[in-house]
């Protein structure tokens, strides 16, 4: 069973139908959409479904193509609910950015290039488990085979999930290494979810539960560059932190990925420290983490040792609205605060030092939890005393640090709301609390705020 603004989502996105005159909307152009209707009065997605064209357009203040584009997508409700069965029958589901077992990292740390939905098959919880990728090479010397093996049986033994891409080399090394040690996989694929569910080991793995496949391509769509590109991406951002195992210089996806990751600081990147690979030392030139012996150390230490400040902001997301559609519950509060707890756990982070009057303080110490300025504020852990204020926590307080560091340029409040992926709403209240405090001033002629 869909939710109506997950069902509307897939109507407006999916390419499961044929061409009906309209082209379904892309990652971008439906994000916009999306934070189009979280802004107008219609407020969700499902209020899409009883308009006219007509009051799409007035609603949403867009051209009549694409309200015209928006109605006829709509209008294939029928046809979408036989193809969603047809799915089911296949082992296949999908799962939207308007449903909790959306993966929360790809949401994160790509918001608008978050994909607005995913199929899938096996086990969906897989998703936000905690694990490491490992990528490579599709040609690969032994070396780099066993490599890849015994990296995949620790995190295995670790509990840690392997995300990986399905790809032949490193990919499939990785991914048999998890399910013969008991470990589970998320393979990302790139096309075909289809044909691969055929496969009997597959299968076998599925119902086992330990391996997840899912794409974000229709999934009878053959290989493509771009929808390659798109799944490292992912495999990335699903993850905790990233093992490279082989990579050319300067060319091929694996390059590619490991470069982007760095360049956007997504997840730590770990590269094997091995000169028979010409990329792997140029890697390590442009920011990855050298990685030699696997033996002397234990995974979870070497991918909880330090958060980025972007990350460790995207984790905090309370704020965040996106595609959710919904409020944030004191349960959504706890998950984001337990799975940053978890994250920082072995590193003695008081994360019992949350609170009203120090949270820009906090904030530094979780990404910087290794310097010495902050070496005499960390003293040991205190998870229940931090899940116990759950009630009492004040989310204006987690969010002011990143408001008073974006507002050191004047923006108006629309500008604020794109920013932070709210809505205006809910932009004006922070701005308004802010300026009460006397963190922002308000500037005229236009209307503009800035931090003092």
């Amino acid at each position: 069973m869909f939710s109506d603004n997950a069902y509307v989502t897939i109507l407006l996105c999916s390419h499961l139908l044929k061409d009906d005159g309209a082209k379904p909307f892309s990652i971008v152009e439906w994000s916009n959409l999306a934070a189009n209707i979280i802004n107008s009065k219609i407020k969700e997605p499902a209020g899409l479904m009883q308009l006219s064209k007509q009051e799409i357009q007035n609603n949403l203040l867009i051209s009549e193509e694409n309200a015209e584009r928006i109605s006829i997508l709509l209008s294939r409700g029928a046809k979408l609910a036989f193809a969603l069965e047809e799915l089911s029958r296949k082992g296949i589901g999908v799962v939207t950015k308007s449903d909790k077992e959306y993966p929360k990292r790809i949401k994160a740390l790509l918001k608008k290039n978050a994909p607005p939905l995913l199929y899938y098959s096996g086990d969906i919880s897989l998703i936000n488990s905690k694990g490491i990728a490992i990528v490579g090479s599709r040609n690969i010397d032994e070396k780099g085979v066993k490599f890849a093996y015994d990296l995949a049986k620790k995190a295995a033994g670790e509990n840690l999930t392997i995300f990986s891409g399905g790809a032949k080399g490193i990919d499939t090394t990785s991914e048999q290494s998890a399910i013969e040690n008991r470990g589970k996989v998320v393979s990302i694929l790139a096309d075909s979810l289809s044909q691969r569910i055929k496969k009997k080991e597959i299968r076998e793995r599925i119902v086992n539960k330990q391996l997840l496949l899912i794409s974000a391509n229709n999934p009878d769509a053959p290989f493509s560059a771009g929808g390659a590109m798109n799944r490292n991406k992912y495999i990335y951002c699903l993850s905790s932190a990233a093992f490279v195992i082989a990579s050319d210089f300067n060319k091929g996806g694996t390059w590619a990925g490991a470069i982007e990751n760095i360049k956007n600081n997504w997840v730590k990147t770990f590269i094997w420290d091995n000169k028979t690979y010409d990329g792997n030392k140029k890697l390590i030139e442009k920011g990855g983490i050298p990685l030699t012996d696997i033996a002397k150390d234990n995974l979870s230490d070497l991918i909880s040792e330090k958060i980025s400040l972007n990350n460790q902001m995207d984790l905090f997301g309370i704020y965040e609205k996106d595609l959710a559609i919904r409020e944030c519950s004191e349960a959504y509060i706890k998950e984001v605060l337990e799975e940053i707890t978890d994250t920082v756990k072995d590193k003695n982070t008081d994360t019992s030092a949350i609170c009203k009057k120090d949270t820009e303080l906090v904030i530094d110490e979780f990404y910087d939890i290794n310097s010495k300025k902050n070496a005499s504020r960390i003293s040991g852990i205190d998870k229940e005393k931090i899940l116990e204020t759950q009630t009492s926590y004040d989310l204006f307080d987690i969010v002011i640090p990143s408001i008073i560091k974006l507002l050191k340029q004047p923006m108006t409040l629309e500008e604020i709301a794109l920013k932070l992926n709210i809505n205006k709403k809910q932009a004006s209240t922070w701005i308004e609390r802010a300026m009460s405090l006397s963190m922002v001033s308000k500037l005229n002629k236009p209307v503009r705020y800035i931090s003092k």
